[in-house]
């Protein structure tokens, strides 16, 4: 299972994914980013990618929303196409 966690305190904003094995219980983070708020997480047909959108909540920031792809093996992130 892979699930987002969101930091909602103060300047501390962000959050991560994480991913669950649901046999063990265990868990690990895949990325942490700082971005406010993050949707949709999408899991790529062969599970090696996820796909999400940062958009943060600052009315002077020039980027407001960015689709990144994401390795699910190492979290290693890159903007794929800006979405202003």
């Amino acid at each position: 299972m892979i699930y987002r966690d969101y930091n909602w305190g103060g300047t501390n904003g962000g959050g991560q994914i994480i991913e669950r094995d649901l046999k063990s219980n265990l868990e690990r983070v895949i990325l942490r980013t700082d971005a406010s708020y993050r949707k949709p997480l999408l899991l790529s047909p062969n599970g090696a990618k996820l796909a999400y959108i940062e958009q943060r909540f600052d009315p002077k920031a020039e980027d407001k929303a960015v689709l990144f792809i994401a390795n699910r093996a190492d979290g290693v992130t890159q903007a794929a196409l800006p979405l202003n």
